[in-house]
């Protein structure tokens, strides 16, 4: 038996081309390679063509009839150019995040079957956790983040959820709201939106707090949440909270707020009438985010009465990662998700790059006596080390050896918890990128991150099998300074627990 992929109608990367093959192999059972532009399997299995068509991220029809994932793009609104904001996955901003049909395509390739189940320690707005649950698997995804959490969830219960119910609460915030709510950050929240925008935010709170439906309630908050950088005093296209030239136009924030909420129901609309995508289906998945820290997984198998998880598929925070707490503040701060001072809860995400002068002495301290730190790391911590002590460095700069230290001493952690939670044999994909480091004279010291991942998470019992390079785009989003200043290649990092 002949099967025929044809490929997306956007251009793959090389890397893309590779996990087209790839997954269409795993899948079919058969043997896939590239052929006048399509991908040719032979000998795959008695109902490969139909599974194909359901699951497969990298290709837009088999035998000539649309796949899944074509129709789903379709209805996102794709033309020529890559689509990545269909099934809801544009309903919120979300800085570094993965895009879904890699999401897809790594599960593919990782072989999870319906009844098997994800892992995602850093969900994020729910890429991975969205796609296992279109796909027929079962997923858990862990942030420390709060929004991310309320975001990702959000997103998985809604896609089940009546769009005509979704209507009708929605309804009632569309029209003028008629009451203020209390707010307990009320100074703060003043200082950073116009008096007529702050006052309208006021009166959206109150209105979703009187929303019967508890995820029409938090469908709310992500649309709200989704628009406030906009109607702020926040300077846009920066990720940490910069106030706007004084002179700047500021968006309404009933219009954008209304906006927003009618592309949703469009776009739910949309999603739920694409041609074999059971919804009913999806909702038995229970695909599920939570709250909690990569670095302490084991409850989660607890949880799950023993039972280990078949494979993980996530992309953690880079060292020095980006701010996504204080990127997101006014978010954290309007929805009341922050329950302890926001230093504090930053303090605890994996790769952030404040740290106090004291906790600094600790680190280096620590680093000094740490026996577990392989050679290549330690090399590369000398390194940043020689960079800090220049008369020249900033206080960022001197800091750094200590953050790079916490970082990789955090990410041994969770490469010791994934092996701890994963069955034997179950693959591990990690999607990393490496970092550099300015030095004096415009010498750069370069962090591979993904060979010293490699190296830990061989330390940790995860068998490195092979790697992918990956060139990052944009996908056609506008220019911030955020993507100027970005790294331009990542690393798909392979494991195989012992």
């Amino acid at each position: 038996m002949t099967l025929v992929a044809e490929a997306p109608t956007w251009s793959l990367q090389s890397f893309e081309r590779e996990l087209a093959v790839n997954e269409i192999a795993v899948l079919s059972g058969g043997k896939a390679c590239w052929a006048d532009g399509a991908i040719e399997v032979e000998g795959g299995a008695a109902g490969a063509a139909r599974t194909l068509r359901r699951r497969v991220a990298f290709s837009s029809t088999i035998d000539d009839k649309t796949t899944l994932q074509f129709e789903l793009e379709q209805a996102g609104g794709a033309t020529r150019r890559k689509v990545t904001s269909h099934a809801l996955h544009g309903l919120h901003p979300f800085k570094g995040k993965f895009y879904p049909q890699l999401a897809r395509s790594l599960i593919n390739v990782a072989g999870v079957e319906p009844g098997m189940t994800v892992l995602d320690p850093f969900a994020g707005c729910g890429t991975t956790v969205l796609e296992a649950g279109l796909l027929g698997v079962r997923a858990v995804g862990v942030d420390a983040n709060p929004l991310a959490v309320l975001v990702s969830q959000t997103k998985l219960e809604l896609l089940a959820f009546p769009v005509q119910t979704l209507r009708k609460e929605f309804k009632s915030l569309l029209l003028k709201p008629r009451t203020l709510r209390q707010h307990t950050d009320e100074v703060y929240l003043r200082s950073w939106f116009p008096e007529k925008n702050y006052m309208t935010l006021m009166a959206l709170l109150a209105s979703i707090d009187r929303l019967p439906t508890g995820i029409c309630r938090n469908a709310a908050r992500v649309v709200l949440s989704s628009t406030l950088r906009r109607a702020s005093y926040q300077q846009p296209d920066q990720v940490r909270v910069y106030r706007r030239p004084a002179a700047s136009e500021i968006a309404d924030l009933g219009d954008l707020f209304t906006i927003a909420a009618r592309r949703l129901m469009t776009e739910l609309e949309a999603v739920q009438r694409v041609p074999g995508l059971s919804m009913s289906s999806f909702k038995r998945h229970r695909c599920r985010v939570i709250t909690g820290d990569a670095r302490q997984l084991e409850p989660l198998v607890r949880a799950r009465r023993g039972r280990q998880f078949d494979a993980v598929v996530t992309s953690p925070p880079y060292a020095n990662a980006l701010p996504y707490l204080d990127t997101d503040r006014l978010s954290l701060r309007a929805l009341g998700l922050l329950t302890e001072p926001q230093r504090q809860a930053e303090d605890r995400l994996i790769g952030n790059r404040e740290v106090t002068t004291g906790l600094q002495r600790e680190l280096e301290q620590e680093l000094e006596d740490a026996d577990w730190v392989p050679r290549p790391l330690r090399d590369v911590l000398t390194q940043t080390s020689a960079v800090a002590a220049e008369d020249t460095a900033g206080f960022r700069k001197r800091r750094t050896p200590a953050l790079l230290y916490r970082y990789f001493r955090d990410m041994q952690r969770v490469l010791e918890q994934l092996a701890a939670v994963t069955a034997p044999g179950a693959p591990v994909i990690v999607v990393v990128g490496n970092n550099s480091v300015s030095g004096p004279g415009g010498s750069v010291v370069e962090i591979p991150t993904s060979d010293l991942l490699s190296q830990l998470g061989e330390q940790a019992g995860l068998k490195p099998e092979r790697r992918l390079e990956k060139r990052l785009t944009s996908f056609g989003a506008k220019e911030t300074v955020h993507q100027r200043n970005a790294m331009k290649r990542e690393t798909i990092l392979f494991f195989r627990r012992a």
